[in-house]
């Protein structure tokens, strides 16, 4: 199993003649290429137009699809001593595992929500919807699009870790 980097899949994206480019295409052709999540939704991050981005996502879509986070060592470190109150995982795309939607609902009363093309308006509207309920949010992500929810967060009393 091969998993490209996102840099690569750009320059093959866009045309570009590289050993690695070389490379991937190679491995699209055996079919030792697989698809990592995070690098999933890098890629779909940085399409513009929506036929594109359909095209790219369908194509992608039928790769062995793994994911790149262990949220089995992940969330305990992240909480501490804390209490989980919930989890909630945006996940671009609408390919989602079921073994990891299973996984994350038994271990952490977590969920996962499919979003169209970017999890930035979706994480934002419920960040703020849960502004009220909660003393803490983590957002995984070092996005500066969030600095402005970051701030009205805080803003609310809710401490924010990210």
């Amino acid at each position: 199993m091969i998993l490209a980097d996102t840099s690569v899949w750009i320059d093959y994206l866009n045309g570009r003649v590289t050993p690695r480019t070389d490379f991937l295409d190679d491995c699209l052709t055996d079919g030792t290429l697989a698809m990592g999540d995070l690098i999933f939704f890098e890629i779909l991050q940085g399409i513009g137009n929506d036929k594109q981005f359909q095209e790219v996502n369908a194509k992608l879509s039928l790769l062995d699809q793994y994911s790149m986070l262990n949220f089995d060592a992940l969330i305990p470190e992240l909480l501490g001593n804390r209490g989980l109150n919930r989890l909630i995982y945006f996940r671009e795309g609408t390919n989602i595992s079921s073994k990891l939607t299973e996984r994350l609902h038994q271990n952490y009363h977590g969920s996962v929500r499919p979003c169209h093309k970017s999890a930035d308006i979706p994480l934002t509207i419920t960040a703020s919807q849960l502004a009220s309920k909660v003393d803490t949010i983590i957002i995984m992500s070092g996005d500066s699009d969030f600095v402005e929810l970051v701030r009205h967060l805080k803003g609310e009393g809710v401490r924010v870790e990210i």
